[in-house]
């Protein structure tokens, strides 16, 4: 479990907040300078209390403007866990992260002392070990802690379930005379409809240890981190591209959590890319078998006879969301890959076709253009022409072209090659480019709707390079022949993972 804590200029509260985590709990802590755009990949962010920068001008308003506030919207829109405390439930209200605002204390006075909350949500990430209607002892330290909204804001709140704690006496009763600030229906703390952001006025991290009154907030840290571990945030599925329901079974499966290796290999397996899990239904309805098929479904290519002792050996792959965001490499990648896969057939590639569906020109240039040098340039870099295809050009593909490439190789029938190794003691010779910061999730990112935040993914595009893979073409070739080799297998998008 991993917090991070946004540190900006005049905070004080984010020391207390560190404390609690590091030393109470023994967490892992990051702090977060205001300026920063990266969330270096924490659970849970935490916005402190103490003051801000702006305060003069009213609180939370400057400080929502910090760059770091970008990336916590984002962080929250992608389901992680934001905790506002204080000064930080201010600044959620500023942003737009949770409805209403913060005012002067009824009183017109700083308040700083004890008071009882009643929790009324005991089933958010914040409240997971916290009972419904029990009672927690968390002081205040505020002068514009009046929580206001709206009648109609105030009415959704409360028709939703949005409230999370109320200002209460010690048996629970919400009373006037518990409200030390005046905040609408003695509201204390409210979340966000999907419930992962959570603001509240009082101090929770100034009554984590006996010693200084209190132990009470240890409750919403313990149920932050709890929730942390049952519930993977929605960030890291995006990440490899799984959805709640294939988590669920993965954990069901494995009887347990998947660590970050084995999350990222099931990511992997089980995308579109590699596994098909969208198609396969559809291509288990085309034929399979027949007089002349040497290889059906289930290898690195399928091969067919046709006649005097030779066979055809053939791949279709399709590349279309690399080719959506980089048209040259996102096409002639997927070119290299069915070229590879027919080399591990043992098959030498003799032609290159391709099937192919744009948007309507000229708005579809950039894509036409692109993907047909990709695929003429990979091939032609290696010696192996593009001898046919056909083009479409439609409404429904503008942004998101179909790119369907094809390999044809022929090889000696009773020389295939399959992937199976059968035996112990085997020795493995892994080749190839070497790996790089190209391609990273390329075969998750499969898997993912293609949206505004296409663009950043470009690193999951590999930069490809025919000329080394010219060599490898003869060297795997050559190493066919050879009586010691057992089995050849194309790597693929998910490298060493989908081996078998």
């Amino acid at each position: 479990m991993k917090f991070g804590v946004v540190v900006f200029p005049g905070t004080w509260s984010d020391r207390d907040c560190g404390w609690v985590i590091d030393q109470v709990l023994g967490a892992e802590l990051r702090y977060l300078w205001h300026k920063d755009r990266d969330l270096h990949g924490v659970d849970c962010v935490i916005l402190p209390g103490g003051f801000s920068h702006g305060d003069y001008l009213r609180t939370g308003a400057i400080a929502r403007f910090s760059p770091v506030m970008e990336a916590v919207a984002e962080f929250a829109a992608a389901g992680g866990l934001v905790w506002g405390i204080c000064n930080g439930f201010q600044i959620l209200c500023e942003a737009g992260l949770l409805p209403g605002a913060l005012i002067r204390n009824d009183g017109l006075q700083f308040r700083c002392e004890w008071t009882h909350l009643v929790c009324e949500r005991e089933d958010t990430p914040f409240t997971a070990l916290v009972e419904r209607r029990q009672v927690l002892r968390i002081p205040i330290s505020h002068g514009e802690g009046n929580y206001f909204a709206d009648p109609p804001t105030l009415s959704r709140l409360e028709q939703t379930g949005q409230v999370v704690f109320r200002y209460a006496d010690e048996r629970g009763f919400v009373v006037p005379a518990a409200n030390p600030n005046g905040s609408v229906h003695n509201i204390a703390g409210i979340v966000n409809e999907r419930g992962n952001v959570l603001g509240m006025m009082p101090h929770p991290e100034r009554c984590a240890e006996v010693e200084v009154g209190g132990a009470d907030g240890l409750f919403l840290f313990r149920s932050v981190i709890e929730s942390a571990r049952k519930l993977i945030t929605a960030c890291k599925l995006k990440e490899v591209a799984l959805s709640r329901d294939e988590y669920k079974t993965l954990v069901e499966s494995l009887g347990r959590e998947p660590n970050p290796v084995e999350l990222g290999m099931v990511g992997v397996l089980w995308s579109e890319h590699c596994s098909y899990k969208s198609s396969k239904p559809l291509l288990r309805r085309l034929p399979t078998t027949g007089e002349g098929v040497l290889q059906g479904p289930g290898e690195n290519a399928g091969a067919v006879d046709v006649g005097e002792g030779w066979a055809v050996v053939f791949k279709v792959e399709s590349h279309n969301h690399p080719s959506a965001i980089e048209p040259y490499q996102g096409a002639a990648t997927g070119v290299g890959g069915i070229l590879r896969d027919v080399i591990a057939m043992g098959a030498r590639p003799v032609a290159l076709l391709d099937s192919l569906r744009f948007g309507p020109l000229p708005r579809s240039r950039r894509h036409f253009d692109g993907v047909v040098a990709g695929v003429g340039g990979y091939g032609n870099c290696m010696g192996i022409p593009t001898v046919g295809g056909e083009v479409y050009f439609e409404e429904c593909y503008a942004g998101n072209p179909l790119v369907n490439a094809m390999c044809v190789g022929l090889v000696r029938a009773d020389r295939l090659r399959r992937a199976r190794a059968e035996g112990t003691g085997n020795l493995l010779l892994l080749v190839g480019a070497q790996t790089g910061r190209d391609g990273i999730h390329g075969a998750s990112f499969a898997s993912l709707e293609l949206d505004g935040a296409a663009e950043e993914r470009r690193p999951a595009v590999q930069v490809g390079n025919p000329f080394l893979e010219k060599c490898l073409l003869e060297a795997c070739l050559e190493l066919v022949d050879l009586p010691g080799v057992i089995a050849v297998q194309d790597l693929g998008a998910a490298g060493l993972t989908t081996t078998r």
